[in-house]
Parts: C-alpha cells; sequence; structure tokens
C-alpha cells in the first residue's frame, strides 16, 4: 500500500537528491483519546499477527499497568516483569526530575518567549536528525508540534513478542533499559552502547520498542504502528514484515489528552554524510 507524503523543506535522511518527506497530517473529529468500553487509545489497532494492541505493548515497555484483558496481560505476572516494571518506576522518576521538568521548564521561559517569533508551532513539524532514540526531548521541547521526524543510523526493528518469555528475552529488555537508563543519567545516549545493547538485540529489536516505551511515559496513547520503507519519488510503502530495502522505518501514530489530532513519530532508519544533506 502506498502513502503520500508531503516535502518538507529538510537536510537528512535521504540518499544523495532525495529530499526528506514526511507525512500529511490526518485530523480526527473525535475528541475522546480513550474509547471508555476498551480502556484502550481511541480507534487503537491491533498487530495482525499477534493480536497485541499497540497501546498495550507500548505501556508493556514502559512498565504501566495495561488493561486485565490484554493478550500482554499473562506476561505481567512473573518476577522477571516485576524487575521490569520496578526499574521503569525508578527510571520515569528520574528522567521527570532530570530530564522532563527542566527542559518543560526551560521551554516556557525562553524558547517560547522567542523574540523573533513562534518556534515549535502547532501547524509544523519537528525535525530531528541524527536523532538516535531521543524522543523525550524532542516532545518536551517541541510538544505541540504536527508531527515528529527522527533520522538516525540505527536500524528501526520492530515491536518485540513477549509471549517469547526466554531467559534471553528478559536480558534483553535489561539491554534496553540499560540503552534509556542513558536519558535518565545524562539525558543523551551512547551511539557506541546503542549499538551494543539495541542494533545487536534480537528479542527487543531496533529503535521501535525503545520509542513505544517513551511514548507510554510521555502520555501518549498509540492508536497505530507501521513499519515501511521509502520507494522512489518518496512513497511510503507499508511493510506487513521488517522490509530490507532503505531507507526503511517505523511510524506511530497517537493521541494525546484534550486534543483532537491523530499526530505521527516518524522513525527513519538512514545514514546522513555531507551528500545526504545537501539542499537541492
Amino acid at each position: 500500500m502506498l502513502r503520500p507524503l508531503s516535502t518538507l523543506v529538510g537536510r537528512g535522511g535521504r540518499r544523495p537528491g532525495w529530499g526528506l518527506l514526511v507525512l500529511f497530517l490526518t485530523f480526527c473529529q473525535s475528541t475522546k483519546v480513550l474509547d471508555e468500553k476498551t480502556g484502550r487509545a481511541a480507534g487503537a489497532k491491533t498487530d495482525g499477527p499477534s493480536g497485541y494492541y499497540f497501546d498495550d505493548m507500548a505501556r508493556y515497555l514502559g512498565g504501566f499497568d495495561i488493561p486485565s484483558d490484554s493478550k500482554l496481560a499473562p506476561f505481567t505476572q512473573g518476577p522477571e516483569y516485576a524487575q521490569h516494571r520496578n526499574s521503569m518506576a525508578v527510571f520515569w522518576e528520574k528522567t521527570r526530575a532530570h530530564s522532563i521538568t527542566p527542559v518543560s521548564e526551560w521551554r516556557e521561559t525562553t524558547l517560547f518567549r522567542n523574540p523573533n517569533g513562534t518556534v515549535c508551532r502547532e501547524d509544523r513539524p519537528a525535525i530531528y536528525p541524527m536523532s538516535g532514540a531521543d524522543l523525550i526531548n524532542l516532545y518536551n521541547i517541541c510538544p505541540y508540534a504536527s508531527e515528529y521526524v527522527m533520522v538516525a543510523l540505527e536500524k528501526a526493528g520492530d515491536i518485540p513478542h513477549p509471549e517469547n518469555q526466554t531467559a534471553q528475552y528478559y536480558r534483553n529488555l535489561s539491554d534496553m533499559r540499560a540503552v534509556i537508563g542513558n536519558i535518565a543519567q545524562r539525558n543523551y545516549f551512547s551511539s557506541v552502547f546503542m549499538r551494543a545493547k539495541i542494533v545487536n538485540n534480537r528479542e527487543i529489536p531496533g529503535i521501535a520498542p525503545v520509542l513505544l516505551a517513551f511514548a507510554s511515559g510521555l502520555g501518549w496513547r498509540i492508536v497505530d504502528m507501521e513499519k515501511f520503507h521509502l520507494g522512489e519519488g518518496g512513497k511510503v510503502i507499508i511493510d506487513e514484515v521488517t522490509s530490507e530495502q532503505k531507507p526503511r522505518g517505523v511510524r506511530i501514530w497517537f493521541r494525546v489528552e484534550g486534543e483532537k489530532r491523530l499526530r505521527s513519530l516518524t522513525y527513519i532508519e538512514q545514514y546522513l554524510n555531507a551528500q545526504s544533506a545537501e539542499q537541492t
């Protein structure tokens, strides 16, 4: 299936001669963020092969409560997940104190009082080249952007599948926590550490699980997640399985409380160099 992209005046995330392309913003008429019947994001889609709600998956990875009828619920009962949940609670406490709160205060007192005009507008996308998985800073600096585009070298990955429940799965879940702990401690990611703990992580693959975990802690309710690669002319080609074609990526559709908008986060796995940063 092909999805059109709007051309953005940008500089990264493309092969030589390609523009960085981003999605048309889709507006939703409903003001509901949660479906009263299911307790999940309004309009939340399932992952076809497993039946998981992406909203459930985000909350599972982020260490938050999930609905009791979730297919993930049985995988939250053991001591290994209890350790994950406790560790994530510490992570979120540190992240809010050392990153989210100070960045939000700086945004309101300095960035949003820019005498040269409004920045991070609601009708413009927020772009973060060479981002790694740093969604927390991107969102807290520009919480009202129409959409978010992140471009980095690390593989986009896929959602994990907790039904594996192997010792290796829980080791890899611990590896994911070790990586995102950099944000709580230093407010940045180590590229070498990410390659060792995420790129080579088979059970919790790539950047996508980290983005889902972060999204849950930022208050996002996930409606859908898609894997894609960019075809000729910047066409988004939705992939049922992880594509070997590049540039490839993942796109997360989400809502936040109090808004009508259905917004998106697009992560593009793409090497950036001098040629890919040339303006065309």
